[in-house]
């Protein structure tokens, strides 16, 4: 499934940057650190400092933080969305 960063959250979503949204959507979409970071022209160390700068907005006492779990929040406050155009049944990852 590929994942697109989305621009009008629903009410009371955890705030997050356009840049962290887009980063974050390349990598939900099942590329590597060091794959979305090229590609986003970053470093790698400033990827995981956008991850973990939301995953630790998203934190919440005795649940671990896991990708999928950040993913599903994100989409529950309307910040990452399905791409339309990704036909049923492919999956994104390295090119």
């Amino acid at each position: 499934m590929k994942y697109l960063p989305a621009d009008t959250p629903n009410d009371g979503a955890v705030p997050t940057t356009r840049r962290e949204r887009t980063l974050l959507a390349t990598y939900f979409s099942g590329f590597t650190v060091a794959y979305t970071a090229r590609l986003h022209v970053v470093d790698e160390a400033t990827f995981r400092s956008h991850y973990y700068r939301v995953a630790n907005r998203y934190r919440e006492p005795e649940t671990p933080t896991t990708t999928r779990w950040l993913l599903e929040r994100m989409m529950r406050d309307g910040w990452i969305i399905e791409d339309p155009e990704t036909p049923e049944g492919s999956q994104s990852g390295q090119p």
